[in-house]
């Protein structure tokens, strides 16, 4: 393969081994093939102008053929308009081939490419033309042969230009160039990941250092006496709370065993409908909204109507509801009122003396902070873990050796890539 350039560079690369950075290998491949590429080049404009050369030729021809008369002026009429059918679908034909047929300044490849393409063309054209050449042969044989070696003569120079860079493999060059320029681009590109790498690396040091900063903060405020403190507060509060709410349970459990004869007992009021309504639904906001206690009577009415049965419940549970009535006296529903709220005035100071610290809020920024740095660290190792992956992926050794030996392939030489 690539005989031709082999035979160029081996001489004065026989005995010599080359090492060369990979910044330099585009350069050293240009300087390579210059001298190459121009004589190259001008033996492949040569062959564009003889291409174009024939190309005239031929048109010339067929001028020669649109004009050219029968030499028997008593030739019939019919056989003059065959005559003049044919040489017009055969001129229109090599014209139509010869617009088609652009050779100009263009890369190797797509010369190649135009080349590879003519056989398939100067085929189609012959067996689309066939019929008329004959025809023109029996009437004007000269002019229409004259065509027909000129498109003989256009054929074998495009072919010649065709088994030219064929053999010299021209085409080689570019690809070598973009596997070098390829390699460089992946290289850098490696290069950008690694920097991303390391400041990706950087930041979650930083933040680590954030970290462990709110983390020693958080620290020395849950041993500071303020903390403790509210602490103290918070531990007061649960239990004040707690309590709080066994208190209200208590109530609701009582009227929850009065809730069935209540149901009853409100289809048979109408004054106090509203107030029945609202213990049914939330005894515990009924109480503290009933300022006159307007329940006593209340309960005093549905014990009257259970034990004259206009309320009527099973034995059991007619007992059980007057015994519950019975036991929620005023003394009852006043000592809860007073209970709740003296638990309630205690619930209030503590949270006033929460609210007025500062503490509780530094705690919850600190502990916010760290949530957020926390994120922020497992952010940065997904982004981390991503790039070596990606890096890992890279294997600039193997491309490397690969365009090595393409280069020594191509040149036969011994190069290194380092």
């Amino acid at each position: 393969m690539l005989n031709f350039i082999r035979k160029l560079f081996r001489k004065e690369e026989k005995a010599e081994k080359l090492v060369i950075g990979i910044d330099d290998i585009e350069g050293w491949i240009d300087g390579r093939i210059k001298s190459f590429m121009y004589d190259a080049d001008s033996k492949i404009s040569s062959y564009i102008g003889r291409i174009n050369s024939e190309k005239e030729n031929i048109k010339e021809s067929i001028e020669k053929l649109k004009s050219a008369e029968l030499k028997n002026p008593n030739t019939p009429v019919r056989e003059k308009q065959l005559r003049d059918g044919n040489r017009d679908a055969y001129i229109k034909k090599v014209e139509s081939f010869l617009r088609e047929l652009s050779f100009g300044k263009s890369d190797h490849a797509a010369l190649k490419s135009l080349c590879s393409d003519f056989p398939a063309e100067i085929e189609n054209f012959g067996k689309s033309t066939v019929r008329a050449y004959q025809v023109l042969q029996h009437f004007l044989a000269n002019e229409s042969r004259d065509v027909a070696i000129g498109i003989k003569r256009l054929e074998n120079a495009v072919m010649e230009l065709k088994d030219f860079l064929d053999k010299n493999g021209i085409e080689g060059i570019g690809r070598i160039k973009e596997s070098a320029g390829l390699l460089k681009a992946i290289i850098n590109k490696k290069k950008e990941l690694e920097e991303a790498l390391a400041r990706e690396r950087n930041m979650r040091q930083e933040i680590e250092k954030d970290k462990a900063g709110a983390e020693k903060s958080l620290e020395e405020l849950w041993k500071s006496r303020e903390f403790k403190e509210i602490s103290e507060f918070l531990h007061k509060k649960k239990e004040i709370s707690d309590t709080l709410n066994q208190h209200k349970d208590a109530l609701i459990q009582s009227f929850s065993v009065l809730e069935r004869s209540f149901k009853k007992y409100v289809r048979m009021v109408f004054e106090d409908e509203d107030v029945l309504a609202k213990y049914i639904e939330d005894p515990f906001n009924a109480l503290l909204d009933d300022k006159e206690l307007k329940i006593l009577r209340l309960l005093r009415e549905l014990e009257k109507n259970i034990s004259n049965d206009k309320i009527e419940l099973k034995d059991r549970k007619k007992g059980k509801t007057i015994d519950e009535i019975r036991r929620l006296d005023e003394g009852f529903f006043r000592k809860f009122v007073e209970v709740y709220k003296r638990l309630a005035g205690k619930l209030d100071e503590i949270n006033k003396k929460i609210n007025e610290s500062s503490t509780i809020s530094r705690e919850k920024e600190l502990s916010e902070m760290l949530e957020k740095l926390n994120q922020d660290i497992e952010i940065k190792n997904r982004s981390i873990d991503g790039l070596n992956r990606d890096i890992g992926k890279i294997d600039i050794g193997e491309l490397k050796k690969s365009l090595q030996k393409e280069i020594n392939a191509f040149f036969g030489t011994d190069i290194s890539i380092s």
